[in-house]
């Protein structure tokens, strides 16, 4: 285990947080022979494992610094015995490391980086002083009375020629920062200040990582916290490595990681790169301080002497000062006393280095201690932040169900794109003025055609937002198509109020709805608006208003709150859309005091949505169409977003190729000025063509990325017109055709007929499906799937891990794979990639019933009694016996059935009709497992209207029957799953075709049987009146639905298939209500007194409306049937 670079130094991980210094001093001492005892002293300091919590690391030394150490160090992975726990040493420091315990509260983190092939411990070691050698960071800044409450840590990468692993600079950022975040992992310490410190290749690291963290999402954090930076010996116009260059070509056991390490860092560094524009307009914008150290000796060139390579040649500057120095306000250039390597090897702590050092921490800590200050009393002055920390607690949560991944930084979207740092700039700052203007608008409306970058936009300014200590970002709903919860607005308003929470001067009026109706979660969409989001608001204007005196109010800032919502035209139903922003109008009237609240939404410019905004008066919103922006704009957008990737493509390219002969790499300027500006052109408005393009480029399957350049752009000549249809099909073409390399039309033939079978089934899948669930529902192996996938990452997301679902990047590729143009003539077969929605819901029903005809039987779950709860099944029971891709099939293949036919698709004797008189009690025990069997009268409801309705008709009589029979035992099959074997079908009438086709299935023991009736009764079941008194009542127009009224003011909403009461109001008021169905039977009006209407959806029986009246009763309602 031996290394000079680690000057002696070694770390001790997992120590118990309870073991003290003395006791991890005896027993290392006890590791050493007699006779290393009596010559060596032992140096040591404990610290917490900065990335995990439960443990300590130790440093040690031992003294004095022989050649050899320890004999118990000279093991390859030695370690101890020590309270019970392996205590492990080693000698590299690889990531996070902290030095020492800061003995109050931590005031600032400040990170180390060292240089190429060093040490992370080592390269900050000085010259040995009086006896000691001193690690500066340390030794100096533990004892200094203003520094010592610095958390110091050093990050360790394997930077050494004769590294055996294939890294690039962009492993060493994500390590870097992954390790940040872990150790920065609560609330409080990702606010924490953060300095950074480099010397010569770290400095490089930094940079990335800085750029990195700025585009958001995980690393948001560390961007906004970091409040300076060091920089020693850090090139960014050139660096002389000549030497070392021509030591690797020497020696090839080396070569191999080091050469191209060495050569790559020249190339990063020779010139002002894009990464480095990017940083120094970041550093401009953050006004982050960077004092860049430049050596002042010359360092010797490395040459061979003695057949040893050392430092035995002439003198070089290694970095000069020119290449240290960054034009950004801020930066200051400083000599430092030493050459390339030992300006960070400090001797005491009176080197001017250090007091320079020292000096400028102290300002970056008094600076940022007094913004924290003062954020601090803005948001306790006005979000209620100065008393008790109040917060919803898991039973308030439990009422209100709300949607985790609808949020802006939720799991399920952290790898969706923000826009690069010198896209969007003007837009942005627009965006941040309108939210901070006082007197700006309450709504700003973004509308813009498909894949123009609207949701790209609204997770930057959410997140912009979430960052800004001037900016309250209240909360955040991303609609998504096609994924339940997020294509309706069932949940949007308690997933606002959930997300309201980390306003604690919400939260006891948030608290106080919630218990004052438990049940708000059903209540119509306009109580949750008011009682979750409107008056808790109203509540927080008292609270300010009552707070300070007008005078001072005047004086204070005002603080935006803003919500953002994205992709509003992605959710279910015109009219909810626009009652939605009837009640986001209705937000823009509250007046709070210091407090102005901003909505920023987009969406499409939908028919609805447009003409909602028409009728809001023109002072409540701002809208923008996002390709109107300056064309001159828009193409430098794309162009920087195309450069930026093209040269992560470059990049990471080349190291592949470097690992065969390197014959092929890239020019280091491809693709070139006159491909970029050819690909701007063609991607002008869009992004999504740009990403997309930049996507199918990158994907790593058959890497050649000059033949996919190619490919793009004979596309794009192939796609000339104009219109967002013309872009789309240059957009996604090249990604489909280029599947089409080296097949026969035979072998195309086959290959399209599995692309419509496995993409197919993802257009129209009810929720996006993991490609194991996919796989086993479709009867393919997970290989057979992921082989027609593995080329569409460019326009799926399709993630490593196989537990989480596949999704379409961008809802525009799912528009362009079913648009009814593309379809194929019988002589033309060139889009061949085309799915039809009808018949790939065809195929899906195929596959579903296949599914449950393989797996259903009798007692799947092997209940042990006839009677036995549901409820008494385990979720790992359920799972084992009715695995994803077997409930799916229950649940949804009647909508696939539906979805497939214009017609009435359900025939005698045909793959249905085979099932269902197979396997229906197998489906219906399923459900009930699956707690569905409340449905399963609405699907026997929905197959029956796809039948036509004939006399003698097998299955239609089928159907009838089935459906009396689930009217009269779905409440006990419910319960308990086996009844539908046994009471289900024992007391069914003697004629029941479902009794006679499945009374085999009764269970044995039975002996004797109950009298039945010959016939079901007229009605499949009887209503029980809610109330004993005289009552009128009426059906809804499509006959699924009862309405009781009586005369003391109480109102029923019957299931009429089920005889289940839906919903019971009682008014307590004279005389009969009027109630009237909507003519598509969707909704139910109630009056309720006072000339107050209610509105009822008829599914669900939750109150969607509300109308104030004029104080006259009402006991007549209709509606207009030609005005809904």
């Amino acid at each position: 285990m031996a290394s000079k670079k680690n000057r002696g130094a070694y770390r001790a991980t997992n120590l118990s947080t309870n073991t003290s210094e003395e006791e991890f001093r005896s027993a290392l001492l006890d590791q050493l022979t007699d006779e290393e005892k009596s010559q060596l002293t032992l140096d040591c300091r404990l610290a917490p494992a900065c990335t995990d919590p439960g443990t300590q690391i130790a440093i040690f030394k031992f003294k004095p610094l022989n050649p050899r150490p320890p004999s118990f160090l000279q093991t390859d992975h030695p370690s101890f015995l020590l309270q019970g726990r392996s205590i492990l040493i080693d000698v590299d420091f690889f990531g996070l490391t902290q030095l020492y315990t800061t003995p109050r509260e931590i005031k600032i983190d400040i990170i180390a980086l060292s240089g190429l092939n060093s040490h992370a411990y080592g390269s900050w070691v000085g010259p040995e002083v009086g006896g000691t050698t001193p690690m500066w960071l340390q030794d100096f800044f533990s004892i200094d009375n203003d520094l010592k409450d610095c958390r110091i840590m050093t990050f360790g990468y394997n930077t050494k020629y004769d590294a055996k692993a294939k890294v690039w600079i962009e492993d060493y950022v994500k390590t870097f920062l992954t390790g940040l975040n872990k150790a920065r992992g609560a609330k409080e310490e990702q606010r924490r200040p953060l300095v950074l410190i480099g010397h010569s290749f770290g400095g490089t690291i930094i940079e990335h990582a800085f750029v990195k963290a700025s585009l958001g999402g995980e690393y948001a954090n560390i961007y906004k916290s970091i409040a300076g930076i060091f920089l020693f010996g850090v090139p960014f116009r050139g660096i002389y490595l000549n030497d070392v260059i021509s030591m690797l070509d020497y020696d090839w056991e080396l070569a191999s990681q080091g050469h191209e390490l060495v050569r790559d860092i020249i190339y990063e560094t020779q010139r002002i790169t894009h990464t480095c524009e990017v940083f120094m307009n970041r550093i401009t914008e953050r006004k982050v301080p960077i004092y860049s150290f430049h050596e002042k000796e010359k360092t010797r060139r490395v040459i061979q002497k003695d057949g040893v390579y050392g430092r035995y040649g002439d003198y070089v500057i290694v970095v000069s000062k020119n290449s240290t120095v960054l034009e950004t306000p801020g930066f200051e250039s400083i000599p430092a006393d030493g050459d390339h390597s030992t300006i960070v090897k400090l001797k005491s702590a009176q080197d001017e280095t250090y007091t320079t050092v020292r000096d400028r921490l102290k300002i970056i800590i008094q600076e940022a201690e007094a913004a924290e200050a003062e954020r601090q009393a803005r948001a306790n002055d006005l979000f209620g932040l100065n008393g008790d920390r109040l917060s919803l607690d898991k039973t308030d949560l439990e009422k209100v169900p709300y949607v985790h991944s609808a949020a802006f930084d939720s799991e399920t979207d952290e790898l969706d794109a923000r826009c690069h740092p010198e896209t969007r700039k003007e837009l942005l700052k627009q965006i941040k003025d309108w939210a901070q203007d006082p007197d700006g608008k309450c709504i700003f409306w973004l509308n813009g055609v498909a894949g123009t970058g609207k949701s790209t936009i609204s997770r930057t300014v959410a997140q912009l937002f979430n960052d800004d200590d001037d900016i309250q970002l209240g909360a955040s709903f991303f609609f998504k198509r096609g994924e339940s919860n997020r294509d309706n607005a069932s949940r949007f308003w308690t997933t606002i109020a959930v997300q309201l929470r980390n306003i604690p001067g919400l939260v006891p009026h948030v608290q106080n709805a919630i218990q004052d109706e438990p049940d708000i979660a059903t209540k119509a969409r306009e109580k949750q608006f008011r009682a979750l989001v409107f008056h808790p608001l109203e509540k927080l204007i008292e609270a300010n208003s009552s707070s300070a005196t007008p005078e001072e109010n005047n004086n204070r800032a005002l603080v935006p709150l803003v919500f953002v919502i994205d992709a509003l035209d992605e959710c279910e139903g015109d009219k909810k859309v626009m009652q939605i922003l009837d009640f986001l109008s209705e937000m823009a009237k509250l007046k709070i005091v210091r407090v102005h609240i901003r909505i920023f939404l987009t969406s499409r410019p939908e028919l609805p949505i447009r003409l909602r905004f028409d009728k809001m008066s023109a002072n409540t919103h701002d809208r923008m169409i996002l390709q109107d922006v300056p064309p001159a704009t828009i193409e430098h957008d794309i162009s920087v977003f195309l450069k930026w990737e093209f040269s992560k493509i470059r990049s990471a390219f080349n190291i592949t190729q470097r690992e065969y002969s390197g014959d092929f790499e890239l020019a280091p300027d491809w693709p070139g000025a006159d491909d970029i500006k050819r690909l701007t052109k063609m991607a002008i408005p869009l992004f999504i063509y740009a990403s997309t393009v930049c996507r199918f480029v990158g994907d790593k399957l058959n890497w050649d990325p000059r033949q996919r350049l190619a490919t793009i752009l004979k596309y794009g000549t192939t796609y000339t017109g104009e219109g967002e249809d013309s872009q789309l099909n240059r957009t996604y073409f090249p990604v489909l055709k280029q599947l089409e390399s080296g097949q026969s039309e035979t072998q195309l033939e086959r290959f399209a007929q599995e692309f419509r079978t496995i993409i197919g089934s993802i257009v129209v899948v009810v929720d996006p499906l993991p490609i194991s669930i996919l796989a086993d529902l479709l009867g393919m192996t997970k290989e057979k799937v992921n082989s027609k996938l593995v080329h569409l990452h460019s326009v799926l997301s399709i993630p490593a891990n196989s537990a989480l679902p596949i999704r379409f990047l961008h809802l525009s590729f799912r528009e362009f794979l079913v648009d009814p143009d593309k379809k194929n003539s019988e002589t033309d077969r060139k889009n061949w990639f085309w799915i039809d929605e009808r018949e790939a819901h065809r195929m899906m029903v195929i596959k579903c019933l296949d599914v449950l005809s393989t797996h259903l039987k009798e007692n799947i779950c092997g209940l042990e009694y006839p009677g036995m709860p549901r409820k008494e099944l385990t979720s790992a029971q359920i799972d084992e016996h009715l695995p994803p891709h077997v409930r799916y099939s229950c649940r949804y293949w009647v909508h696939h059935l539906e979805r497939s036919s214009t017609g009435k698709p359900i025939v005698d004797h045909d793959i249905v009709h085979t099932f269902l008189c197979k396997q229906l009690l197998y489906w219906l025990e399923a459900l009930s497992i699956i707690g569905r069997m409340s449905e399963a009268i609405d699907f026997v409801e929905t197959l029956c209207s796809l039948t036509e309705e004939k006399e003698g008709s097998g299955v239609s009589g089928f159907l009838r029957d089935a459906r009396y029979f689930l009217s009269q035992n779905w409440h006990i099959v419910d319960e308990a799953p086996l009844q539908v074997y046994s009471s289900a079908i024992i007391f069914s009438p003697e004629t029941s075709i479902v009794k006679v086709r499945f009374q085999n299935h009764i269970p044995k023991w039975v002996c004797r049987f109950p009298k039945s009736s010959r016939f079901w009764s007229g009605n499949p079941k009887i209503l029980q009146a809610h109330f004993p008194s005289d009552h009128k009542v009426e059906f809804s127009p499509n006959d699924k639905r009862l309405v009781s009224a009586s005369i003391l003011g109480t109102v029923g909403l019957w299931d009429v298939s089920t005889g289940q009461r839906i919903k019971f109001l009682n008014l307590n008021t004279n005389g009969f209500p009027g109630v009237a169905f909507s003519p598509d039977s969707k909704e139910l009006v109630i009056s309720s007194g006072g000339g107050r209407l209610i509105a009822w959806d008829t599914a669900t029986g939750q109150q969607i409306r509300d109308y104030e009246g004029d104080g006259r009763n009402i006991s007549i309602l209709l509606f207009s049937p030609d005005d809904w």
